[in-house]
C-alpha cells in the first residue's frame, strides 16, 4: 500500500481543506512532519484512519470532539495505491461528518471508488467502506495503526519491557489470546462433544442387547431344526393329501351320479310339454309361409277404399275454389279502374310538396346559422364583460403591490445590520469557541484528573487488602512450619523405632543361626563314641558346656512364636516411608520464606506419642506392632494433609506477594500519572485564564454569556433582511408580469368588442332573409308541415297501387288451385281402377293357397302366426331338451364305468379330511415359526454388525477422548500462550536483527535471552553479550527503529499488500547533535528497503537535516484553521 493523497477539512485544528501530497513527499524516501506542538500534525495521521475506517482511536467513542468547535462539517479523502504482481490499482476512500443538533457528530457519506481507470464506486456506505477497506488491506484498524504508526512515548518501551511484559505487549500486538482461552474454550467443547459422542455410542451397545456370536449361533441351529421339521411335515401332508384326493375324487363321483339320476326324472316329467311345443312349431311355421298372401290380400283392400275416399274430397275441393276464382276476378277489374282514376292527380300534388320541402330544408339551414350566431354573439358579449372585469382588477392589484414594495424597501433599510456589526460578533464569536474549547479541554483534564485520583486510590485499596492477605497466609504459613517440624520430630522418633526393630530382627536371626549350629553339635556328639576320634578334629576328647545349649535352646524357642520375615519387610517399607517423608518435610521446612517466632514445641498435636515397642522376641509384640502400623496409617494422612496444606498456603503467599509487587507498581505508575495530570490541568486553567482576559479586554461592550443570543439576533436579523430581500425581488418580477397581463388583457378586449359589432350585422341581414321564405311556405301549405302532406299523398298512392296489386296476386292464385285440384281428380279416378285389379288378384291367390295347406279360412292363418325369434326360441327349447336327454344317458354311462365296485363312506372322508387340515395347520405353524427364527436370526446378526461398528467407533473416540485430554492437561493454564508469543518474539529479534546489522554495517545483533529478555550480541567485539541498559542515547534510537520496523513487518503478514510507508510520531527533542546525526543517518538509510518514513517532530536540527518535509502551521485563534505546505532543500 503506498500513499498518494490526503485531504482534510474541519478535523481538529483544521479548517479550510488542505491537501497533502504523500507522492511528492515520499520520493526521497525519508520526510518529515514538522510543526509546533498543538498544530496538528498528529491529526494527519488521524485522517488517514478516519477515511479509511471512519474512526480516530485515540477521540472518545472514536469521533467525539473531532470536529473543528467553528465548523459544522468534516471530509477526509484519502487515496493509495495496492500494487501485487507488477499490476497497480488506485483506490480513493472519502468520509463526510456534519454536526447535529445535540453537538454530536453524524456520518453523512462515504465513498470507496476505484480510480484506476474510470471512477467506479465500489461502496457508498459507511459500515460497506469499511468493510471493502478490511478487504483490500487485509487489516483492522487496530492492525493499521499498529503497522503504520509508532505513537509517541512508545519508542523505546518495548526494548526496555521486561520478559513477562513484553509477551504480553505481543500478546496484544499479534491477537495471541485465541491460542489461550478461546483455544481451552474449543478444546474442551471437543472434548465434551466426543465425550457425549462415547456416551451415545455406548447407550446404543447397551440397548442392542446380546448380540454375541454364541447367540448368533444358537439362532442359527434353531433355524435348522425347524427347516427339517417344515420338510418332515411337508412329506406327511403330501401323503394324507394323496389319500384325501383319491377319497374326494369318489365322493364327486357319487354325488354327480345321483344328480344326474334326478336331472332325468325331472326330464321325464316334461316330456308331453315339448310334444306339444313341437307341433306348435310346425302350424307356425306354415301360418309364416301363408302370411304374405293374407298381407297383400288385406292391403290392397285398404288401399282401394282410402283412394276412393280422398277423390270424393277432391271433387268437392274443385267446386269451392271455382267460385273463389270468379270472385277474386272481379275484384281485381275494380281495382284497376280506380287506379287508373287517382293517380295522376296525387303524383302531381305529391311533386310539388317536394319543392316546397326543399325551401323548408334552406330555411331551417338559415334558421341553425342564425341560433350559432347568437350564440357566438352571447359568450362575446360574455368575454368582453369578464376581460373589462379583470383588467379593472390587474390595475387594482399592481396599485396593492406597489405600494407594498415601497413598504419593504424601508423596512430593509431598517431591519439589516452593518458589516461592521457583523465582523465583531463573528470574532467575539470564535474567540468565546476558543474559549468553550479551552474549557473542555480544562473539564476533560480534570475529568481525568479525577479517574488518575480514584485509580489511585483503588489501587492503594487493592494493596492494603492485599498486604492483609499476605499477613493472614504468612500466619497460616507460620503454624503450617511448626506442623512441618513437628511432625518431622515424630517420623525421626519412629525411624529410630524402626532401627531398632530392624537390629533385634538381625540379632534374633544371629540366634537362630546359633542354635541350628548347637543342635548339629549335639547331634554329632551323639554318634560319638567312647575311645574313638572325633571326625570333625579328631580328638579323642571334648568338654561339653551343656548350660549354653540350654540357654540357646531357650531363646531359639521364644523367637519362634513371630514370623520374622513378614515383620521384617513391613519395618523396611515403612523405614522406606518415613526416609520420604523426611526428606520432604525438611525440604518444605528448608523452603520456607517465613520462620514462626515461636518454638516448634508449643505446638500440640495430641494423640501422636511414640510409645516404646517390646522387644521383637517378646510375646506382647505382635499385638502392640500391629496397634503400632495401625497408627501409622493414619499418621501418614495427617502427614499427606500437612504437606498438600503447606504447598497451597505457599503458592498463594507467592501468589499474593507477586500481586503486592504488582500493586506497588501500578500505584507508582498512578502517583506518576496523578502529578503528570495535575501539571495538565495546571497548564489548560493558565491558557483558559489568559485567553479569557484577552477577551474582556477586546470585546468590553459584549457581555460574555450573551454572545450567542446576541449572535443569534444577528442570524435573525439576517435572516429577516434576506426574507425582505427575497421579497423585493420577487415583488419586481410580479410587477413586471401584471403590467405584462394588463396591456395583454386590454389588446384582448378590444379584439372582443370588433368581433361582436361584426357578428351582429350579419345576425340581422339573416333574420330578413328568414322572414321571407317562411311566408311563401305558408302560402302555399296553408300552415300545414310540408312533410305531413309528403307523407300523407305517398301513402295514398301507395295504397291505390298496392289494392291493385293484391288483387291480382289474389287471381292468379285461386286460378292456380284450382287448376291442381282438376288434375287431381284425373290422377285419383285411374289410381281407383288399377287398387280394384290388384284387389281381385290378391283374392284368387290366397284361395289358391289355403286349398294346398292345413288352414281353411284366413282367420286361422292370423291365429297360428309367430315371429320368426318366437319360432326358433321354441326349436332352441326343444333342442336343448333332447340334447340334455342325451347328454344325461352318456354321462351316468361313464361314471358308471369308473365307479364300478367301490364303495364310499363319508365317515372316512371326513376323517380323511380333517387329518389333512391338522397337517396344514401344524406346517403353517412351523412355516410361522421358521419365518420367525430366521428374522430373528437377521436382527441378531444386525445387531452383532451395528455393535461391531459401534464398538469401532468407540474405540476411536475413546482414543480421540484420551488424546483430548492429554491436549487438556497440556494447554491449561498460559503456557502455550507464552511459548507462542516467546517464537514471535524471537522471529521479530530475527527480523529486527537483519535491519540493526545495516544500521550499525553488522556491528549488533539482538537475541532473545532465557527470561525472554532482549540481549545484545557486539559482533565486531567477538560476539561479546551485554544488556540492552549498556546501550548509548544513539544505539538505543537505533536497536529501538530496527524492532519497531519488525514489528511493523510481522503485523502486516496478517494483510494482503506491503505497506510502503511508516510514521515515528517521536519528538525527539532530546536528542544532542551526535545522536541526532545518527538518527538521521540511521533514517536515510531505510530509503534502500522501498520503505518511506515519516518523522512527526518539531525539532528544528532534524528539520534541517531531512530533504523533504511537510510543514504544518498552526491555527489562529478565531481565524482560518491550520495549513500544510511541503517544503524541499
Amino acid at each position: 500500500m503506498k500513499p498518494l493523497e490526503l485531504t482534510i477539512q474541519g478535523l481538529h485544528s483544521f479548517r479550510e481543506k488542505q491537501t497533502v501530497d504523500f507522492e511528492t513527499l515520499c520520493k526521497s524516501g525519508v520526510f518529515g512532519i514538522f510543526g509546533p506542538t498543538g498544530s496538528g500534525k498528529s491529526s494527519i495521521l488521524d485522517a488517514m484512519t478516519l477515511s479509511l475506517y471512519g474512526k480516530v482511536e485515540r477521540a472518545p467513542s472514536n469521533t467525539q470532539g473531532i470536529l473543528n468547535h467553528a465548523e459544522n462539517q468534516l471530509a477526509v479523502s484519502f487515496t493509495f495505491s495496492l500494487g501485487k504482481h507488477g499490476v497497480e490499482t488506485i483506490f480513493k476512500a472519502e468520509r463526510t461528518f456534519k454536526r447535529t443538533k445535540d453537538n454530536s457528530l453524524r456520518q453523512a457519506t462515504a465513498r470507496l471508488i476505484d480510480l484506476t481507470n474510470d471512477s467506479v464506486v465500489i461502496a457508498d456506505k459507511a459500515q460497506d467502506v469499511t468493510k471493502e477497506v478490511e478487504k483490500l488491506l487485509g487489516l483492522s484498524i487496530d492492525d493499521f495503526t499498529r503497522a503504520v504508526v509508532l505513537p509517541q512515548g512508545k519508542f523505546s518501551e518495548f526494548l526496555s519491557l521486561k520478559g513477562t511484559e513484553r509477551r504480553k505487549m505481543l500478546q496484544r500486538l499479534f491477537h495471541l489470546e485465541k491460542y489461550g482461552d478461546e483455544l481451552n474454550h474449543k478444546l474442551k467443547q471437543r472434548l465434551t462433544n466426543e465425550n457425549h459422542k462415547k456416551e451415545l455410542i455406548e447407550a446404543e451397545q447397551t440397548a442392542l442387547g446380546d448380540a454375541s456370536k454364541e447367540a448368533v449361533e444358537k439362532a442359527k441351529e434353531q433355524v435348522d431344526i425347524l427347516d427339517k421339521q417344515i420338510e418332515l411335515e411337508k412329506h406327511a401332508l403330501t401323503k394324507a393329501e394323496k389319500e384325501y384326493d383319491t377319497a374326494k375324487k369318489l365322493k364327486e363321483q357319487f354325488e354327480q351320479l345321483t344328480e344326474i339320476k334326478e336331472e332325468r326324472n325331472k326330464l321325464e316329467e316334461q316330456q308331453g310339454y315339448y310334444e306339444q311345443l313341437k307341433l306348435t312349431i310346425l302350424s307356425a311355421k306354415e301360418a309364416n309361409i301363408l302370411y304374405p298372401y293374407v298381407k297383400e290380400v288385406k292391403e290392397s283392400h285398404h288401399i282401394l277404399k282410402g283412394i276412393q275416399a280422398e277423390l270424393e274430397s277432391v271433387k268437392e275441393e274443385a267446386d269451392t275454389l271455382k267460385l273463389r276464382m270468379d270472385k277474386c276476378q272481379q275484384a281485381y277489374d275494380a281495382a284497376l279502374t280506380y287506379q287508373q282514376k287517382e293517380e295522376f292527380s296525387l303524383k302531381m300534388k305529391l311533386e310539388n310538396m317536394k319543392t316546397l320541402s326543399r325551401k323548408v330544408d334552406h330555411l331551417n339551414e338559415r334558421i341553425a346559422e342564425n341560433n350559432q350566431l347568437s350564440s357566438e354573439i352571447n359568450e362575446l358579449v360574455q368575454q368582453e364583460k369578464s376581460w373589462r372585469t379583470t383588467l379593472e382588477t390587474m390595475k387594482s392589484k399592481k396599485t396593492t403591490y406597489e405600494k407594498a414594495q415601497d413598504a419593504l424597501k424601508q423596512e430593509l433599510s431598517t431591519t439589516r445590520p452593518t458589516s461592521e456589526e457583523k465582523q465583531v460578533l463573528y470574532k467575539a464569536k470564535d474567540a468565546k469557541q476558543r474559549l468553550n474549547y479551552l474549557k473542555e479541554q480544562l473539564n476533560e483534564s480534570l475529568l481525568e484528573l479525577n479517574e488518575k485520583v480514584d485509580q489511585q486510590k483503588q489501587a492503594d485499596k487493592e494493596k492494603t487488602e492485599t498486604e492483609k492477605k499476605a499477613l493472614d497466609l504468612t500466619n497460616e504459613l507460620s503454624e503450617s512450619f511448626k506442623q512441618l517440624r513437628f511432625w518431622y520430630d515424630q517420623s525421626r522418633d519412629k525411624k529410630k523405632q524402626t532401627d531398632t526393630i530392624i537390629q533385634q530382627i538381625e540379632d534374633l536371626e544371629r540366634s537362630v543361626k546359633d542354635k541350628q549350629q548347637t543342635e548339629a553339635i549335639k547331634a554329632l556328639r551323639n554318634t560319638l563314641e567312647e575311645g574313638q576320634a572325633c571326625p570333625v578334629c579328631g580328638s579323642l576328647h571334648h568338654t561339653i558346656n551343656t548350660q549354653k545349649f540350654d540357654e540357646i535352646a531357650v531363646t531359639t524357642d521364644v523367637s519362634t512364636t513371630h514370623d520374622i520375615e513378614v515383620v521384617k519387610r513391613d519395618v523396611n517399607q515403612i523405614e522406606k516411608q518415613l526416609n520420604e517423608y523426611c526428606w520432604s518435610l525438611d525440604k518444605a521446612a528448608q523452603q520456607s520464606p517465613v520462620v514462626p517466632s515461636q518454638e516448634v514445641t508449643d505446638y500440640d498435636e495430641s494423640g501422636h506419642e511414640n510409645k516404646t515397642l517390646p522387644h521383637v522376641n517378646d510375646r506382647a509384640f505382635n499385638d502392640q506392632w500391629s496397634q503400632w502400623k495401625k497408627r501409622w496409617g493414619s499418621e501418614q494422612e495427617a502427614i499427606e494433609h500437612v504437606l498438600h496444606r503447606w504447598q497451597e498456603n505457599l503458592n498463594k503467599f507467592t501468589s499474593y506477594h507477586e500481586k503486592l509487587s504488582a500493586h506497588n507498581q501500578l500505584l507508582n505508575q498512578f502517583n506518576t500519572q496523578v502529578l503528570e495530570a495535575q501539571e495538565k490541568v495546571a497548564d489548560k486553567r493558565s491558557a483558559y485564564e489568559e485567553d479569557m482576559h484577552a477577551w474582556e479586554t477586546i470585546y468590553p461592550q459584549i457581555v460574555f454569556t450573551e454572545v450567542e443570543t446576541e449572535f443569534q439576533k444577528l442570524q435573525e436579523r439576517e435572516e429577516q433582511a434576506e426574507v425582505i430581500r427575497q421579497r423585493l425581488d420577487k415583488s419586481v418580477s410580479i410587477l413586471e408580469k401584471l403590467q405584462e397581463d394588463i396591456e395583454g388583457t386590454s389588446d384582448k378586449l378590444q379584439r372582443v368588442t370588433i368581433e361582436l359589432s361584426k357578428k351582429q350585422s350579419i345576425q340581422e341581414e339573416k333574420k330578413a332573409l328568414i322572414k321571407e321564405i317562411t311566408n311563401e311556405i305558408d302560402t302555399a301549405t296553408g300552415g300545414k308541415d310540408v312533410k305531413d302532406l309528403i307523407k300523407r299523398y305517398e301513402e295514398d298512392l301507395h295504397q291505390i297501387e298496392r289494392a291493385t296489386i293484391i288483387a291480382k296476386e289474389n287471381v292468379d292464385e285461386a286460378t292456380k288451385l284450382h287448376q291442381k285440384t282438376v288434375e287431381k281428380v284425373t290422377q285419383l279416378t285411374h289410381s281407383i281402377e288399377e287398387a280394384n285389379n290388384r284387389f281381385e288378384r290378391a283374392n284368387v291367390n290366397i284361395e289358391r293357397q289355403l286349398e294346398e295347406s292345413s288352414f281353411s279360412k284366413i282367420e286361422e292363418v292370423d291365429e297360428h302366426l309367430r315371429e320368426n325369434a318366437a319360432i326358433h326360441h321354441m326349436e332352441s327349447q326343444l333342442s336343448t331338451y333332447e340334447h340334455k336327454q342325451r347328454d344325461l344317458q352318456l354321462q351316468e354311462k361313464q361314471i358308471q364305468e369308473k365307479i364300478k365296485d367301490k364303495r364310499f363312506s363319508y365317515d372316512t372322508f371326513r376323517i380323511l379330511e380333517e387329518q389333512c387340515a391338522e397337517l396344514k395347520q401344524r406346517l403353517e405353524d412351523s412355516r410361522t415359526a421358521y419365518g420367525a427364527a430366521k428374522h430373528h436370526l437377521q436382527e441378531l446378526t444386525d445387531k452383532m454388525a451395528r455393535f461391531q461398528s459401534l464398538e469401532s467407533k468407540r474405540q476411536d473416540v475413546s482414543e480421540l477422548v484420551e488424546q483430548l485430554t492429554k491436549l487438556d492437561k497440556v494447554f491449561r493454564g498460559k503456557e502455550f500462550v507464552e511459548f507462542i508469543a516467546e517464537e514471535q518474539l524471537i522471529q521479530v529479534s530475527r527480523l529486527a536483527s537483519e535491519r540493526l546489522k545495516t544500521l550499525t554495517r553488522g556491528r549488533y545483533a539482538i537475541e532473545v535471552d532465557s527470561t525472554g529478555g532482549f540481549i545484545m550480541r557486539d559482533d565486531l567485539n567477538g560476539g561479546v553479550r551485554r544488556p540492552v541498559t549498556s546501550l548509548s542515547g544513539g544505539e538505543t534510537f537505533l536497536t529501538s527503529l530496527a524492532l519497531a520496523l519488525s514489528l511493523s513487518a510481522s503485523i502486516q503478514l496478517k494483510g494482503e499488500h506491503n505497506l510502503e510507508f511508516f510514521f515515528l510520531d517521536e519528538g525527539f527533542g532530546t536528542l544532542d547533535p551526535h545522536l541526532l546525526e545518527t538518527v538521521v543517518t540511521a533514517l536515510e538509510q531505510l530509503h534502500t528497503t522501498h520503505l518511506s518514513v515519516g518523522v512527526i517532530s518539531h525539532v528544528p536540527e532534524l528539520k534541517e537535516r531531512l530533504p523533504r518535509k511537510l510543514i504544518v502551521t498552526s491555527a489562529e485563534p478565531g481565524g482560518s484553521g491550520s495549513k500544510v505546505k511541503i517544503e524541499n532543500l
